[in-house]
Order: structure tokens, then C-alpha cells, then sequence
């Protein structure tokens, strides 16, 4: 982390100065003012005032932030505050002129960062795509990566184009082994994934009347692939909502939340407690099958899909949101379990 400064305090103390000057208070407001200038301030009030038996104090409100001033005419000594939140003024002009207009014979400058605050370091600039292809849709992606039964689905035909494996469970081809096996690459390649060992709350991220029970897992969201959010645009509006739309008739999609790649893997986050979406549709696609144990598992029918030894790569499911639809992810004993999540309102 590094800090970074709101503004910065020039506290100026000028010695020796000319007694007879420092007691004048129309002298000490001409002065400040002529100094807020010479440093290319940009004034917009001042207020001025004489103390008895001597001494001047005042104040030059500047468009960058303030300039001020007190005198102390028996001690020959003046203290000014110039006080900038911007990095266009030359301030030792000010500290120059005020020497000068003072006869100031000695000069101390103290420079103080205020508001310090703390900002990450920048980012380094992600790796290239191995595969660029894979975040590029169009005619060739279809043909290579989506699966020739949903490569142009029909709402019409949404139900001859899925299995009810589950009451309002249902399961399809989406992508081919391939694509998941070089979205597994890409991923594992980006230093940007979460892991979140205790369970959180966090603001809902398409509902304002909701929170989100964040349950530990490891992920990487697609903000993490370049080109990777605008793909999912296009195979969702393409191969996803026609499929949502012709099961659940009255649905209409509006949005979704940003999908995220989710590993689990022992010694780790090796698994998911029982909860509920809190979106109207929930999708769940499996990127693998090289490990022990996992699955999604939905108690109320005894269900349980993506096992290892029972993985179809490249499948996704879909369901209801909300308490009907309780599930789990199974512990995975040994490798890592890949999948993709994402949900519909």
C-alpha cells in the first residue's frame, strides 16, 4: 500500500522581520494577498483583523484551499500557513515574496502531507490470453466451443433440449470438454483469486432489499479474464436465456450477476454448506472431472450432480432460487473441482 496526501501544509516561519509592518493590518493584507497571486492562487475571500496592543492575524481563502497569517510585531516574527489541495501552485513563490515584503532576515519552511491516505498499489497489468479465441464470440466460437444442440436454441424447444433431473432440476450440454479445459488454464494462470475461509454477509449485487451470505469459497471472477464479462453477454442472450425462457414461461431475464470460476480442493475450501440463491435462477456448469468426491447436492430429493466418476464436462444445470431449491457442495477428497456459477433475475 501506499499513501496519498488530500493536501499539503507549508507552515513558514519568517524571523527579523520589520516590526512597523507586522503591526499594519491594511500593509499584512495587501501582503497576503499580493502572495496568494504570485503563487497562481485563485482568491475568493480574505478577512483581516488588527488584536491590541499589537499583532495582526488573518486569512486568504483561496479556490486551492487557504492562506494564513499571524504576526508577532515585539518578537519581529510572523507565522503564515500556506495550506494547497492541488498541485498547480508554485508555493515558494508565495514563501519568496512574503520574505522579501517583510524584510524578513531569516526563513524556515516545514512542509506537511495532510490526509494521508492509504491506496493500493497499482495493479500489474494481467498476463495475455493463452487462447485469445476463447473470449471472442462469433460464428467460429459457436461452432468450435458451444454445443450443437443449444447452438441455437428456440424457447419453443427448451424442454427436448434438457433433462428434469430434479423436480425444476434441469441439466444440458453447454460447452464442450474443450473450452472448460482452456478456461481452467486461463484461470489458474491470473494471481487474482479469492479465497474466503469464514462466512460473510455483503450487499447483494443485483437486489438493494437483500444481502448476500458469502460462504467460504475460492473464485475468480470473470472481471479477471479480459474480454471474458462481453462473452458471457453474448452466450447467455444466445444459448442461455432462450433455454430459461421456454422452461419457465413467465420468466423474462433481465440480468445476471458477474460469474465467477469456483475451485474446491482439500486442505482448502473443499466444500459448501447448505443454502439457497437468493436470485430467481440459479446455473451451475462443470468444468472437470479430474477428482475425488464433490457435487452439487440437493438434500430434498436426495440429488446429487457432478460427482466425480459421474461428471458430464461441460454441462450446466439450472434451478429455482429460494428455499426449495437447498443445496450443497460436497467435499472434494483429493484434486481440484472446477465449476462455473452465475444466477438470473
Amino acid at each position: 500500500m501506499r499513501k496519498h496526501a488530500l493536501g499539503h501544509q507549508l507552515a513558514i516561519e519568517l524571523y527579523g522581520c520589520d516590526s512597523r509592518l507586522l503591526n499594519d493590518v491594511e500593509v499584512i493584507s495587501r501582503e497576503m494577498l499580493a502572495a496568494a497571486v504570485a503563487c497562481g492562487a485563485t482568491v475568493v475571500g480574505h478577512s483581516f483583523h488588527r488584536f491590541l496592543p499589537q499583532g495582526v492575524s488573518g486569512v486568504v481563502i483561496i479556490a486551492e484551499s487557504h492562506l494564513a497569517v499571524h504576526t508577532w510585531p515585539e518578537h519581529r516574527y510572523a507565522a503564515v500557513d500556506l495550506f494547497t489541495c492541488g498541485s498547480a501552485l508554485h508555493a515558494e513563490r508565495a514563501v519568496d515574496y512574503l520574505r522579501q515584503a517583510l524584510h524578513a532576515e531569516g526563513l524556515e519552511v516545514i512542509r506537511v502531507p495532510r490526509g494521508l491516505q492509504q491506496q493500493p498499489e497499482p495493479r500489474p497489468a494481467p498476463p495475455p490470453a493463452r487462447h485469445p479465441g476463447l473470449f471472442r464470440y462469433g460464428s467460429d466460437f459457436v461452432a468450435r466451443w458451444i454445443a450443437p444442440a443449444v447452438a441455437a436454441p428456440r424457447c419453443e424447444a427448451a424442454h427436448r433440449l434438457v433433462r428434469e433431473i430434479g423436480e425444476q432440476v434441469y441439466q444440458f450440454q453447454l460447452f464442450t470438454p474443450e473450452l472448460c479445459a482452456l478456461l481452467i488454464e486461463e484461470a489458474e494462470q491470473r494471481a487474482a483469486w479469492v479465497t474466503v475461509l469464514e462466512k460473510t454477509e455483503a450487499p447483494h449485487s443485483t437486489s438493494t432489499d437483500a444481502a448476500d451470505v458469502i460462504e467460504p469459497d475460492t473464485t475468480l471472477s470473470f472481471a479477471e479474464l479480459h474480454g471474458a464479462t462481453d462473452l458471457w453477454a453474448d452466450v447467455i442472450r444466445h444459448h442461455v436465456q432462450p433455454i430459461l425462457e421456454g422452461l419457465w414461461p413467465t420468466f423474462r431475464l433481465q440480468k445476471w450477476d458477474l460469474p465467477a470460476v469456483r475451485k474446491y480442493e482439500p486442505d482448502v475450501v473443499r466444500q459448501m454448506d447448505l443454502h439457497h440463491d437468493a436470485e430467481t435462477i440459479g446455473m451451475v456448469a462443470y468444468l472437470n472431472a479430474d477428482f475425488e468426491g464433490g457435487g452439487t447436492h440437493f438434500p430434498r430429493w436426495g440429488l446429487t450432480v457432478g460427482e466425480s466418476g459421474r461428471v458430464l464436462v461441460g454441462s450446466v444445470i439450472v434451478y429455482p432460487g429460494g428455499v426449495s431449491h437447498e443445496h450443497l457442495a460436497r467435499p472434494v477428497v483429493s484434486g481440484r473441482c472446477y465449476t462455473l456459477v452465475n444466477s438470473f433475475d
